[in-house]
This record gives structure tokens, sequence and C-alpha cells, in this order.
């Protein structure tokens, strides 16, 4: 409705005065001094204009299901009051409509709210149903971080759910905080054991860490060697700490281990080369001690053998898996100037001479008489005696046969 149209239902007087009619007659609703009696007339009508259009938006809101009951209904009793006592100008009449209508649609309104409380209430209820069961199934959870994360989550959606029946809240909320407060023991105490074990940790790798950095300049490389395998040992068995702290202290280990280990490749290098050139050397002598072979001057070769062994101690390391066949080719050459020798000094012995030559004797002897009784044999036909003589005649001329060759020896 209009001002002009509202003013219509109402007059003013020269002093001001302001009226509006009503079924029982026209009633006094002000006195307006600021300006004409038209302005006055106005001014009230204004206000009229103001509270129908405050009842139409609220209508419309309450239709839209966007309007509150309780606001809309105190805005009703306000109607009904100004249309009673009011000063404003106007169709009173249309004031009591609107203030019935206002009251309808809030009851409707409260209906449908109500309806939504209830339904919320219900799903409320499921849900925290459904929450504080799934407590329960994870009171005993090992899964620390998911699990936590949930009651974090679920406690900040209780809160948030909407209210129902005390009781039955109550009687939930107690499995679910039950739960809730068991998990968060078990993890509290897990933690702390873990932290005295990430402690533990920290202290034993701190402590490899620093036998590190007092090896990583050491030249006793098996020693030093077996020791940081043995730290590494410790390492891996202390357990993870702290991601930051557990990589910082790896990689002032890591750098300790591979400054020695690139110092003691360094020098492995530097002694291969070294034992290569000695390799070489020793293969030279080799070659001049062989070169006695066969022995013809027994002194000529103790004094190479003397000249070479000099030499060859003075040379240093070869390779470890030539050392011992060296060592044996040379040894072959010392052998065999040792037994040169022995023979030597057996050849020149008269007394061994004098024991061969009687052996000599002896031997001839057993060979005749052998021969005598083979003869014999022969003549009898006794094959089995041919036989074993014959065995026994062929093994004394064997051991003939060797006094023979160490008498030629002795006539050298």
């Amino acid at each position: 409705m209009e001002i002009t149209t509202a003013a219509t239902f109402g007059r003013s007087i020269e002093d001001g005065t302001v009226f509006v009619r009503t079924p029982e007659g026209e009633r006094i609703v002000g006195q307006y001094k600021a300006g004409t009696p038209r302005e006055g007339l106005l001014f009230f009508a204004r206000k009229y204009v103001d509270l129908l259009v405050e009842a139409d938006v609220m209508l419309t809101r309450l239709a839209e299901n966007r309007g509150i009951p309780g606001p809309a209904r105190a805005l009703a009793d306000k109607l009904t009051e100004s249309a009673a006592s009011g000063n404003l100008v106007g169709d009173l009449a249309l004031l009591i409509i609107r203030s019935e209508e206002l009251k309808i649609a809030a009851a409707a309104r409260a209906e449908v709210l109500n309806a939504k409380k209830k339904e919320a209430q219900t799903a409320a209820v499921a849900r925290r149903k459904e929450i504080a069961e799934q407590a329960e199934k994870l009171a005993d959870s090992t899964s620390w971080k998911s699990t936590h994360e949930f009651f974090t989550k679920a406690l900040e959606e209780w809160k948030n759910l909407s209210r129902f029946d005390r009781k039955l809240e109550q009687e939930l909320w107690k499995t679910f905080s039950h739960a809730r407060s068991s998990f968060d023991k078990r993890r509290r105490t897990h933690f702390a054991e873990a932290a005295k074990v990430r402690n533990a940790a920290t202290e034993i790798k701190t402590r490899v860490v620093a036998e590190a950095e007092k090896l990583k300049n050491s030249s006793d490389w098996i020693k030093t060697s077996n020791t940081f395998k043995s730290l590494m040992d410790e390492w891996k068995k202390a357990g993870r700490i702290g991601r930051g702290e557990d990589e910082k202290l790896w990689a002032t280990f890591k750098s300790a281990q591979d400054e020695f280990f690139t110092r003691k490749k360094s020098d492995l290098e530097k002694r291969n080369a070294s034992q290569l050139a000695n390799l070489e050397k020793k293969r030279g002598l080799l070659v001049e001690a062989e070169a006695v072979l066969p022995i013809k001057d027994i002194a000529a070769a103790k004094k190479t053998m003397r000249d070479i062994h000099n030499r060859w101690e003075k040379i240093g390391h070869v390779p470890r898996d030539w050392m011992q066949k060296l060592e044996d080719r040379l040894k072959l050459v010392e052998t065999a100037i040792k037994e040169a020798d022995i023979k030597e000094v057996s050849r020149k012995d008269p007394d061994k001479q004098a024991r061969a030559n009687s052996t000599l004797s002896l031997f001839t002897e057993k060979i005749n008489k052998l021969e005598k009784e083979l003869t014999k044999a022969q003549d009898a036909g006794n094959s089995a005696k041919v036989s074993e003589l014959i065995t026994a005649i062929e093994g004394q001329k064997l051991l003939l046969s060797a006094v023979e060759e160490t008498l030629t020896d002795f006539a050298r």
C-alpha cells in the first residue's frame, strides 16, 4: 500500500493533530508540529506502510521456508496492538488480517521446523550410536595416527550434533568417552615408550658418529675397517629416531666412513702398483735361480743362490695370490741344490762306499744261490717253486741295480 493511500484512512487539523478512523470511530494518533498538518498525516501514514511492508516481508520469508516462527508471532502481536492503539494511519483492519496470516504462517513454519528438528534428532541419535560403536571397535587400535584423527573429528562432530533425550545421550557419551580415554591412554603409553627407545637410539647413534669421526683419519686399515663394520651393525640395531635428526647423524657418519675408505682405497692402489713392480723383480730373480739347473757346479750354484736370497729379501711385498707360487719355485731350486750337495758328500764318504761294496757282494751271492735253486726246481718240474724263485730273483736284481748305481755315483 502506498503512503497516500494509507493517508486516506485518517485526517489532520490546523494544530497538527492527526486522527485515524476505526470501526468504533476516530482516534487521535498524535500531534505533528515539525511541518504542515498534511505532512503530519503523511508521517503517520508512512509508519503504517513501514509496518505493513515488514509484515509482507515476513510472510514471504515464511512462505519460502526461511522465516523463524518466534519473530513472526511477535510481529503478529505488534500488528494487533498497533491496530488497537498504535500511533499510525492506515487500514487498521488490514493489520488484523496480516496479523492472523502471520500467526497461521508461523504455526505452519513451526511444524516444519519441529519436523526437521525431530528428523535431525533422529539422525543425531543414529550418528551418535554409530560414532560410539566405531569408538568401541577402535579402543584397542594400534593405528595411532588414523585412530587419533578419528577420535578428534568424532568429538568435534559429536558437539555439533543436535541435542535429544538427555539420558540416552549420556549413555552414548559414556561409551564413546570410555573408548576414547582407553585409546588415548594406550597411545600416550606407546609414544612414551617409543620416546625412551628413540632416546636410547639417539644416544647410541650419537656415540657411533663420534667414534666414526675419531677413526676417519686412521691408517690402520684392517682394524679400522672391522671397527667401521661393527659401528654400522650398532647403527642398524639402534633403530630409527626422528627423521631430521636421523638423517643429520647419518650424513655425518657416512661422511666419516667414506673419508676413511677413500683413503684406504687410495693407499691400496698405491700398494698394488708397488707390489706389481716387486712381482716383476722377483720373477727376474727366479729366472736367474732356475738358470743354475741342472747343477754342474754346486759351489757356484750355492753362491748364486746366496746372492739371489739377499736381493730377494730386500724386495717388498708382492700380490697375495703370487706369494706362495714364487716361494715354491724358489724352493724347488734350493731343494735341488741341497739334494745335489748331500749326494756329493755321500759319494765322497769311504765308509758308505765300503758298505755299498759289501751289500753288492751279498746281493750277488743271493742271486747265484736262487738261480741254482731255480735250476733244480725246473729239473724237478715244480712249477709253483719255479714261479716263486723267478719272482725272488727279479726282486734281488732290482736291489742289486740300485746298489750298482750308488757305486757308480761314488766312482764319479
